[in-house]
């Protein structure tokens, strides 16, 4: 058995996926039962998050609850904050659990965890615990939020580390940044774990299509605003799926042009 534990965002995203996708490849690949364990950044007040941020998760018995009831000999954590925190890791291996920490982002570092500024520029001004960075530029957009985030932090991640029993990120790149980052994995045993594929297509067909399309959360950190202007400036009609921070913004700077946004869609009608 393995148990995936992951603290949803507010505007569900890749990593949402990344876990739909290991509950479904595990058990068909590796011949293991899957339970996931998920809390909501949505269904958290603002102090909830905060004191989830600063004291390093909330409820930890419930994973060791869920780690004793499942008889879990792996939990693979992908999101931490606010909610799960190294308390979180620390219940599963009492609980007799081997600890995974995929990270799918620099949120071990990085408030925002995309290494972007607010301007969406690549930024490694935060290094290792230093997070005074981030907090002066209010890369969180909020001075009350973006508190929380700078100490927890800086508090929190050796903590985290201290817990785990193996890293993954989804590309050499990724894990190359976290050590720009100053990220100190010690003799952590590092891997690279690229996202599943449930499916290939026999044969591209972009030859036959008559637009192009951009799936992603809509937030400063993914160039949707560079794929609009630049259908803008090559004639192509142009779909845009997600949702997101920057959804009106980026309507807004569509308007006039051959874009249709067409909001967060399941993954058979983004198949089709």
């Amino acid at each position: 058995m393995i148990l995936l534990l992951h603290n949803r965002y507010r505007v569900p995203g890749g990593e949402e996926r990344a876990v739909e996708d290991l509950a479904w490849l595990i058990p068909r690949e590796l011949g293991e039962d899957v339970e996931v364990l998920e809390r909501s950044s949505q269904e958290l007040s603002g102090a909830d998050a905060a004191r989830g941020l600063l004291r390093g998760g909330l409820e930890p018995q419930e994973v060791a609850a869920a780690v004793r009831r499942t008889g879990a000999r792996v939990v693979h954590a992908h999101n931490l904050n606010p909610a799960f925190g190294w308390r979180a890791l620390a219940a599963a291996r009492a609980a007799g659990a081997r600890t995974v920490l995929h990270l799918h982002n620099y949120r071990l570092v990085c408030a925002v965890g995309t290494c972007t500024d607010p301007d969406g520029r690549d930024c490694v001004r935060c290094h290792g615990t230093d997070t005074r960075p981030g907090l002066r530029h209010n890369c969180r957009g909020s001075r009350a939020e973006g508190l929380p985030y700078a100490l927890g932090i800086a508090r929190n991640q050796a903590r985290i580390l201290a817990h785990v029993d193996a890293v993954c990120a989804p590309s050499p790149f990724a894990l190359g940044r976290l050590h720009e980052l100053g990220v100190d994995f010690g003799d952590i045993p590092t891997h690279v774990l690229p996202g599943p594929i449930d499916h290939f297509a026999e044969r591209s067909t972009a030859g036959r299509g008559t637009y192009a399309m951009v799936a992603a959360r809509l937030s400063r950190e993914k160039g949707v605003d560079l794929a609009i202007d630049a259908c803008r400036l090559a004639g192509v009609p142009l779909v845009i799926a997600g949702d997101g921070p920057l959804a009106e913004e980026l309507r807004a700077r569509a308007a006039g042009g051959d874009v249709r946004f067409v909001g967060r869609v399941d993954r058979p009608r983004l198949n089709a």
